[in-house]
This record gives structure tokens, sequence and C-alpha cells, in this order.
């Protein structure tokens, strides 16, 4: 019974092997970057958005899942009404998130209502990711300070978007493409 299972590792270790060798010969790197639209809402015991700027580097092997490194600069506003306790504020946010299906990164905001209140807040994230164009993410506030200025919860949901521009724009078919058409 030994003989029959060393036999059959050794075909396994064979099959594997061989398996990946063939996909060391496919390997294929293909890295990409592009500037984008950022444009994101969420809710942390009011609404808010941000718009800004983001640059997306994507990294990707021939028939595998990409990953992409995104990096961000945005501006925010939050959406309190006169009847809610939370006041108005501003603010910048700059971000890095990686991304492989799954998204983890970090953001880190300064907000301030410019009538000398501020506050700054590092916001680790993590969610999901459709090739860092559209992210899901749950976020934990951590505040600089013990007195929170804002009113803002440590919980924070994030819809984002990062919109690459000419994404509209019509490419012509190579000829390779135009080979294959009916």
């Amino acid at each position: 019974m030994r003989i029959l299972y060393t036999v059959l590792l050794f075909i396994l270790f064979a099959i594997k092997s061989h398996a990946q060798a063939d996909t060391a010969k496919r390997f294929v790197y293909e890295g990409r970057s592009h500037v984008a639209l950022h444009v994101d809402a969420g809710w942390n015991k009011a609404w808010f958005q941000g718009l800004g700027l983001s640059y997306i580097y994507v990294s990707a092997v021939e028939k595998e899942f990409p990953a992409t490194f995104v990096l961000y600069a945005a501006g925010e506003i939050n959406e309190a009404k006169s009847t809610n306790a939370i006041p108005f504020y501003y603010g910048y946010k700059a971000g890095i998130e990686f991304a492989y299906g799954t998204v983890v990164g970090i953001e880190l905001r300064n907000l301030t209502d410019f009538k000398g209140n501020g506050q700054f807040i590092a916001t680790p994230r993590i969610g999901l990711s459709a090739f860092s164009l559209m992210q899901i993410t749950y976020g934990y506030n951590l505040f600089n300070t013990q007195k929170n200025t804002f009113l803002i919860s440590t919980s924070q949901f994030t819809l984002s978007f990062n919109i690459p521009f000419g994404v509209f724009k019509r490419y012509p078919r190579t000829q390779a493409q135009v080979q294959q058409a009916p």
C-alpha cells in the first residue's frame, strides 16, 4: 500500500510541476496606468459626497484577476440639514488603496467649517472592488483628538467610482479586430 501512495504522490507532483512550467511559459505581465475622476458618496451619521482625481495603476497577469493600486485626492462636503444636530463641514482628503477583488486602504481627511473648527481623521477601509472602477467599503474613523468636533460616527460606509478620462472615447479597431469581424 505504501508503494501505491508513493507512486500516486510522485504522479501528482509530476502533474503539478508540469502545470507550473506551463504557467511560467504563459506569464505575461501587463501594467497600465491612467488618471480618473474620483466620485464618492457615503454615510457616517450624515451623508457626504466627494469629488476629485485619482491615479490608477493596473497590473495584470494573463487569465488572472487584475490587481490595482489607487491614489486619490478629493474634496468633501457633508449633507447636513438645519434640523440635524450634525454641523455642516467641508474638507479635503487623500487616500491609497490596493484592490484584488477586495479592497484595502486608508483615507486621511482634514475637515473644517471655516469658523475656526477643524478635525483630522484617519480611516482604514476594507470592502469589495470591481477593477477599482467601483468600490463599496466600510471604514473605521480614527480621530486625532478626544473631541469629535463634527459629531461623525466611528463607522463609515462609502460607495466610490473612479471614472477614467476617455472612457467614452471610441478607439479605432486594430487590424486583428477587423479580420475577426464577420
